[in-house]
């Protein structure tokens, strides 16, 4: 018998001698350590201390003495996992194997349906095959916002989930509250000029607001705001730091800055030859990744500057954006901070026709190590980038990409991971976003006035919702509680809400209106563009007896600390 063998049943026969002792047969006890325990232990004083414990006068002292909790408490499951860990499963069937296989089953049939959207810990049947059912798809208008008097350019919910925020080219932040039928709650007004994007704080306590080259700071209660001035051309995009202790931005005059809670400048990073069109910070903390482009010859850069309508913005020079710092991080032409084997790495995952090095290209993603500000590598590409968002897991990031492209990149490895097409993207800023369940959704606007929705791990287009009249549909979010809620805003000057149509269970509820009912509440073979069939949702009845299963088997840089001068 090998040592392990042996030392793991010298383990369970001193637990069987134990609970014989517990029992108080111990005429059995004292046979178990005669003929098992003695022969297998050739330690003198553990067999003393076995023999010891026949006189102890109650359990309570045999388990203070042994240091053991009993028949009754963890030590025997323990044991059994250490047993099962040194067991093949072929010979002993390892314990929660039943649930665990319904759960693989369960998980595989959610994966497949590319309209699953329910909330966690809901159950369907384990009769019969799950069946996709779009009545829990947030397909219907269920809301329209009329107050904004221009264009809507940019919208996002609290984190909390329980405000709205909605601002455009009427230079007018909106705040409503999603729980009270979008009440509107707060109006900030006038900036200095058309609003580019929003964002909450955190602590959902402030918004962070870009506006042509201003960035503002907006406090909820007070209703103050503070605006700093420290870019010199226009700044598309702000990304708050997840633990709250300050934002980055990125503007066209060719650099990203890094900002204190109380609007003091504490890092500049250049990037000339390249201008910042978004950034986007990851909810872990450990990355950032931007968006820039650059000048080629004589020709402007194109529209991408511009939310909701094409302009020709004024062109920073090349020598103009240099000038503003010191230090430059743009890569030779030569090498990657990467290494030589990098080129090897490349050959095996999708650049989107990009590069490593600069060459030729005008586009450019940056990935950023947040906190030590540390360019960890570069993609360059030839088509145009737009818009940004980053995935809740910090995994991933979408990138909106001309003409009429969405891609998700793997952010740690720097490689491109899918391609969604269908959308309309050739002029204007169009914003996209994930959504869902365990974001299961990837969502755009676009051109068209339509909102595109596609199954994030096939890529398949699901949805297209039309409800915007004329325009663009310039900025989508789905609600970050409730995946059955989905916000837009377009030029149409309107913001709206969508939910699902028809009566809704009521676990998929999250206090919000009651939307209006649909026929089209299941997808059909014809419509699907997916091949499987699955069943309706489980009784309570099968979720109580997946309960009982369970229970059944449970037995370059520069850093200032000066502030930005403020307006």
């Amino acid at each position: 018998m090998g040592y392990d063998a042996a030392a793991k049943t010298l383990e369970n026969e001193s637990g069987r001698y134990l609970e014989l002792l517990e029992a108080r047969q111990t005429k059995k006890a004292l046979n178990v350590l005669r003929e098992k325990l003695t022969p297998l232990s050739h330690d003198t004083s553990q067999l003393h201390l076995l023999s010891s414990l026949v006189i102890s006068a109650s359990p309570e002292q045999l388990h203070a003495r042994a240091n053991w909790d009993g028949a009754d408490g963890e030590s025997r499951r323990l044991l059994m996992m250490e047993i099962e860990s040194a067991v093949s499963p072929l010979v002993m069937i390892p314990s929660r194997r039943l649930p665990q296989l319904l759960e693989q089953a369960q998980s595989y049939q959610k994966q497949q349906d590319p309209f699953f959207n329910s909330p966690h810990g809901s159950h369907f049947s384990l009769l019969t095959d799950h069946r996709s059912d779009r009545s829990v798809f947030p397909s219907h208008v269920s809301r329209t916002i009329e107050d904004h008097h221009d264009e809507v350019w940019c919208l996002e919910f609290s984190h909390d989930g329980t405000k709205l925020a909605t601002a455009g080219a009427d230079k007018t932040i909106l705040i409503w509250s999603v729980q009270d039928d979008y009440k509107l709650l707060q109006k900030f007004v006038p900036l200095s000029d058309n609003i580019s994007s929003v964002s909450w704080s955190p602590n959902d306590k402030k918004l962070l607001v870009t506006s042509d080259v201003d960035v503002t700071l907006c406090q909820l209660e007070n209703g103050s705001m503070l605006t700093l001035r420290e870019h010199s051309y226009t700044v598309a995009t702000a990304a708050w730091r997840s633990d709250g202790s300050g934002f980055v931005t990125g503007g066209m005059d060719g650099k990203i800055v890094w900002w204190d809670m109380e609007g003091y400048v504490l890092h500049k990073k250049s990037t000339s030859p390249f201008r910042v069109l978004a950034v986007a910070a990851t909810p872990d903390g450990e990355h950032l990744v931007a968006l820039s482009a650059r000048q080629v010859a004589q020709t402007s850069l194109s529209s991408s500057t511009t939310r909701g309508h094409t302009s020709s913005s004024t062109v920073l020079s090349t020598s103009t954006a240099s000038d503003h710092l010191s230090d430059s991080s743009s890569p030779s032409t030569t090498s990657t901070s990467f290494g030589h084997d990098r080129a090897d790495l490349d050959s095996l995952v999708d650049l989107a026709g990009g590069s490593r090095t600069m060459g030729s290209e005008r586009y450019r993603i940056h990935f950023l190590n947040l906190r030590t500000r540390e360019e960890l590598g570069s993609i360059y590409l030839r088509e145009e980038v737009v818009s940004l968002a980053v995935s809740r897991d910090s995994q991933y990031a979408l990138i909106n990409v001309r003409p009429n492209e969405l891609q998700m990149w793997d952010i740690s490895r720097q490689c491109l991971v899918r391609r969604f097409n269908g959308h309309k993207l050739s002029q204007h800023v169009i914003g996209c976003g994930f959504g869902g369940i365990d974001e299961n959704f990837v969502i755009s606007g676009s051109e068209d006035a339509k909102i595109y929705i596609w199954h994030r791990a096939s890529g398949r287009l699901i949805e297209t919702l039309t409800g915007h009249e004329i325009g663009s549909v310039n900025a989508v979010a789905w609600h970050p509680k409730d995946a059955l809620t989905v916000a837009s805003c377009g030029d149409d000057h309107t913001v709206r809400i969508w939910r699902p149509g028809g009566r809704l269970p009521a676990s998929a509820a999250f206090q919000g209106d009651a939307a209006p009912k649909s026929d089209d509440s299941e997808i059909s073979g014809a419509a699907n563009p997916f091949p499987w069939s699955f069943s309706e949702a489980s009784t309570a009845g099968e979720a109580d007896m997946m309960q009982s299963i369970h229970e059944a088997m449970d037995e370059e840089d520069v850093e200032v600390n000066t502030p930005s001068p403020v307006i």
